[in-house]
């Protein structure tokens, strides 16, 4: 066999040199190949089961009109028990990003439902956004979304949103845990900064994405919180004030932790940062909810934001006017490690045509 495959080369080629070349260059590749398929068959095999189970638990909390299986997830990370940390991205293919997180907190159900039928919408309305770059996150933290009964914190006991390398984390984490927090285990930051593979993840969406705005759904304290470029916040407080109004929800200055993503993202880089504190955490509520603030989202997603951290800025009238001063400071990006690269009961496309 190896006398007929160089004998094979040597006709192709013409040249002895030459088909040692190929022969040797195919030698060290084969594994490498090999190796990437065995990579892609294991995520696909990981990915399959996962999102079956994703849609039967889903259809016990009473969504029958939402389907993870049908969108083009990606997924290079997993939990501690072994679940893909997915992620779907839509329209361009970078710059003008904007990133949209959902279940962080395992017990916040109706945050996933929200985000699974924002994705599956964007997916069958590419035309939505295609000048821009959308990742959607729906499921940050599985396992504890999957345990019986779900769980604030992750199957390492540790709550992902107290988690982030912030700057402060060593300095005040767990002094506020214990102060403040009463050593609640709903709230424990974890051993270390960044000890989390789901911290992990969302940083490196951050860092791979460089989003210019990120909306993070959580449940289930009742308002609108935002986190980012600090100073007067003139136009973009203007334009929140509007949104609370048209969702008919609260806009609250809640303020950030060691650990956050607020103060991760928003202190530290500038990112408008955006959390929208839903009602309750009755999974039941989730169809409800999203009929509730799709708007929103659209606007959030069409809100001009020019500029990349630490020098974003809101644009108004097609005419760069800063909303918010610039921070100084240094951008932090490299603190996560990197990542290779049924209908609703309401019209949505007449919401879509109102809020473009």
């Amino acid at each position: 066999m190896f006398a007929a495959v160089c004998h094979l080369f040597l006709r192709v080629t013409g040249s002895p040199l030459k088909t040692a070349g190929i022969f040797c260059l195919c030698f060290f590749l084969a594994p490498a190949c090999a190796d990437a398929v065995r990579a892609a068959d294991s995520s696909a095999g990981e990915m399959r089961p996962f999102l079956q189970a994703l849609d039967n638990l889903n259809a016990r909390c009473g969504w029958t009109d939402v389907s993870a299986a049908g969108v083009a997830w990606e997924h290079h990370r997993t939990t501690r028990h072994r679940r893909p940390l997915i992620f779907a991205r839509f329209g361009a293919g970078a710059g003008n990003c904007i990133l949209f997180l959902g279940g962080v907190h395992g017990d916040e159900r109706p945050t996933v439902y929200l985000m699974l039928k924002l994705a599956q919408y964007l997916q069958e309305h590419p035309e939505i956004v295609k000048d821009q770059c959308i990742v959607i996150a729906p499921l940050v933290n599985p396992d504890g979304y999957f345990a019986a009964p779900p769980t604030r914190v992750n199957a390492g006991g540790v709550d992902l949103n107290r988690n982030f390398p912030t700057r402060d984390w060593n300095r005040k984490a767990h002094r506020q845990w214990r102060t403040k927090g009463h050593k609640n285990r709903r709230y424990y930051p974890g051993a270390k900064a960044g000890s989390e593979p789901e911290t992990l993840f969302q940083a490196a969406l951050i860092k791979r994405f460089q989003p210019r705005k990120i909306l993070s759904v959580h449940s289930p304290l009742n308002f609108f919180d935002y986190d980012g470029p600090s100073s007067d916040l003139d136009s973009f407080e203007q334009w929140m004030e509007t949104i609370s109004r048209e969702a008919n929800h609260p806009l609250k200055k809640f303020g950030y932790y060691p650990g956050s993503l607020g103060n991760y993202a928003g202190h530290e880089r500038n990112i408008f940062t955006l959390t929208l504190e839903l009602p309750s955490s009755d999974p039941k509520q989730g169809p409800a909810y999203f009929q509730q603030f799709f708007p929103a989202f659209l606007k959030f997603i069409r809100l001009p934001a020019d500029g990349r951290p630490l020098f974003t800025r809101v644009v108004k009238h097609g005419k760069a006017q800063a909303a918010l001063t610039k921070v100084l400071g240094r951008m932090f990006w490299n603190a996560g490690d990197g990542m290779d690269n049924g209908k609703q009961n309401f019209d949505q496309d007449a919401a879509v045509n109102a809020f473009r």
